[in-house]
């Protein structure tokens, strides 16, 4: 079984627009595909969206797990 970690993702000053991803990468690699993304947007004020972030490491890790989570489902006991 392979070990998965989940982050929260945030590439802006709004919380709403914060993402998680299930995943078999490293923070390391997560972080060496978005920030340069980050950057680019800031710089250039290109627009990107989370599916655009989720499917550039699923193209650099094309065999690796890249799951993109917005909303959970909230299971109340």
């Amino acid at each position: 079984m392979q070990n998965l970690n989940v982050f929260e993702i945030a590439t802006s000053g709004w919380k709403e627009e914060n993402f998680r991803l299930m995943t078999n990468l490293t923070a390391e690699q997560v972080k060496g595909v978005i920030q340069p993304m980050v950057d680019k947007e800031r710089e250039d004020e290109v627009v990107l969206m989370n599916d655009d972030y989720v499917q550039a490491l699923q193209d650099k890790y094309r065999t690796k797990i890249v799951v993109l989570y917005v909303d959970f489902e909230l299971l109340e006991f």
